[in-house]
């Protein structure tokens, strides 16, 4: 119910902003709430999702660099962190928990004490007053291992935080564990004319098994490539094609898709290419970006994108994490007939890798027009247009986006072994290949 009255208040809200804007339509094509509701459970079981509209802005990364993946040595310096603000005028109360998984987000381990050293729940304290904001908020900060927890297995993990109060999860986020007894070598290189797919890329790839006990290299081990930390774009089909003594190789053709869009929001003023138009209401900026046209028939240009990601930054401020504001940003993307058979969805790490209602794309019959109303913290964000087919909840990336070879894309290679005295997954290698860097 709280989500659907927040859906409904978006839209009243989203029209009579867009009026104030001069961007006013009188026919928006409302998906239902049932097709909503469809796509959003059948896209987040066990993934990265944000249940609540009042956090925002969560992020995962290393110690040190928004710009690193989730994944964390098993036996490294580097310690996960968990961001996240909380802009509810209510204070909440969290604490969060660690679960275990399988190799293919399935099977959960429920034996707690097989992977964690420490207590299955623990608070999440750890917060700071957001300064001089015209939206406050609190900044919250978990860092993985603490004094609380260690985590002592390698494999899949789910971080959730539940509010105390209710017991009800506000945000899910996928991490992984790893530890490199088994090596890897990589190479993408583009495929050229005579290939069906001539806009994929082809991975090959070299692994060494022999510091790991391996029963059987076609059953027990399992390779899996995450193309820009994208979950929803998870290649799990890949087989060996040749077996040499403890080398293994493979090969594997990869949708290559687009360059990501990219903002630099760090500055709100109209000085800034990223900036169509900025309107204040009420102490808030409102932000119109420029227009989006489909790219699958634009030549491909290079970009400086970060494959995804999102990097918090307020210009000149000593704290970006506390001192960046928020505003909304209205996104358009020019379509001159309504996609029926889907629906569009802005997807990034501005929307935390996932399909939730407040992603969603508008259809605005008079303007030719996707519409969407996003708040958004001050930095760059980098995000593209994904669409997702209404009949089986199929993601496709490269229907607005389009498909080239020349794109340059960071592959996330993760390689599991299966421990058949406990029948869980191990994760025993990982690296992340980039193409044409």
């Amino acid at each position: 119910m709280k989500k659907k009255l927040y859906l409904i208040e978006k839209q009243l809200v989203f029209v009579a902003i867009l009026i104030t804007c001069g961007r006013a339509f009188s026919q928006p094509l409302f998906p239902s709430q049932e097709v909503v509701d469809k796509i959003w459970e059948a896209t987040s079981l066990n993934n990265n999702r944000v249940h609540v509209p009042y956090v925002q802005s969560v992020q995962t990364y290393l110690s040190g660099s928004s710009m690193t993946y989730p994944n964390l040595a098993i036996n490294g310096s580097s310690s996960l962190e968990l961001h996240f603000d909380d802009i509810d005028s209510t204070q909440h109360n969290y604490y969060y928990t660690i679960e275990h998984y399988d190799a293919n987000w399935q099977v959960q381990n429920n034996d707690v004490n097989s992977y964690l050293d420490g207590f299955a729940n623990n608070s999440l304290n750890d917060y700071e007053l957001s300064i001089a904001t015209t939206i406050p908020y609190r900044h919250y900060v978990l860092r993985i291992p603490n004094n609380d927890i260690k985590i002592k297995r390698t494999g899949n993990f789910l971080l959730k935080v539940f509010d105390a109060s209710t017991d009800d999860v506000v945000i899910s986020r996928r991490f992984t564990v790893y530890d490199n007894k088994i090596s890897i070598d990589a190479n993408i290189r583009m495929i050229h004319g005579g290939s069906m797919n001539y806009n994929n890329q082809k991975l090959e790839l070299s692994i060494d098994i022999s510091r790991v006990q391996v029963s059987d290299v076609f059953s027990d081990l399992k390779v899996v490539v995450v193309p820009n930390y994208i979950w929803h774009g998870a290649v799990t089909d890949i087989t060996p094609l040749f077996v040499r003594g403890n080398t293994i190789t493979y090969e594997k053709e990869l949708s290559a898709n687009n360059e990501f869009r990219t903002l630099n929001l760090k500055d709100l003023s109209t000085n800034y290419t990223d900036v169509d138009k900025l309107v204040t209401i009420r102490g808030v900026d409102h932000v119109q970006l420029p227009t989006d046209i489909f790219r699958t028939n634009t030549p491909p240009r290079s970009s400086d994108d970060m494959n995804g990601k999102n990097h918090i930054e307020k210009f000149g401020s000593w704290n970006s994490n506390t001192e960046a504001d928020y505003f909304y940003a209205y996104f358009t993307l020019k379509s001159e007939l309504p996609m029926i058979e889907g629906n569009v969805y802005i997807y990034g790490a501005l929307t935390g890798y996932s399909f939730n209602p407040w992603n969603l794309m508008v259809y605005d019959v008079d303007k030719a027009l996707y519409q969407n109303r996003m708040l958004l913290k001050q930095g760059f964000h980098d995000y593209c247009y994904a669409f997702v087919y209404t009949y089986d909840n199929r993601i496709d990336f490269s229907r607005i986006e389009g498909n080239f070879a020349q794109t340059s894309n960071d592959y996330l290679i993760f390689v599991y072994n299966r421990d058949r005295s406990t029948g869980l997954d191990d994760l025993l290698g990982f690296t992340v290949v980039t193409s044409f860097p």
